[in-house]
C-alpha cells in the first residue's frame, strides 16, 4: 500500500488535488499489486480515500489516458465535487473508500 497525499486547490464548484506516481513503479507489477491510497486535505479535514490497485491505475493510464507524464512520473489531478471524484474526465467514484481487496480481520 502506498499513501499519496495532497492539499486542496479551490475551484469554482469543487476542489482538486495533485498526485505523482513514479512510472517505473506503476509499470512494475508484482504478484501482489500495490494499492494506491489518494487523500486530499481540504478545509482542515481529510477526504475519503480513493483506493486504486496498481494494475487498475496502469490500465486507466494506458487505455483511458488519465493523467500526464512529467519527469518520469504520472501526474494525476483529481477533481472533487459533492457527486463524484474525477481524473481527466474519468469518474473514479467507485474507488472511494474501496477496501474490498482488504479482508476484514475480526477477533
Amino acid at each position: 500500500m502506498q499513501v499519496k497525499t495532497s492539499t486542496s486547490t479551490i475551484r469554482q464548484s469543487s476542489f482538486s488535488g495533485q498526485f505523482n506516481v513514479p512510472l517505473a513503479q506503476l509499470k512494475n507489477i508484482a504478484n501482489i499489486p500495490v494499492h494506491y491510497v489518494f487523500i486530499v486535505r481540504h478545509n482542515n479535514k481529510w477526504t475519503q480515500p480513493v483506493v486504486i490497485r496498481q494494475d487498475y491505475l496502469l490500465d486507466h493510464w494506458q487505455n483511458d489516458k488519465i493523467g500526464s507524464i512529467h519527469e518520469n512520473n504520472l501526474s494525476l489531478y483529481f477533481s472533487y465535487t459533492i457527486e463524484k471524484v474525477e481524473c481527466s474526465g474519468l469518474d473514479l467514484s467507485k474507488y472511494v473508500s474501496d477496501f474490498s481487496d482488504f479482508p476484514l480481520v475480526e477477533d
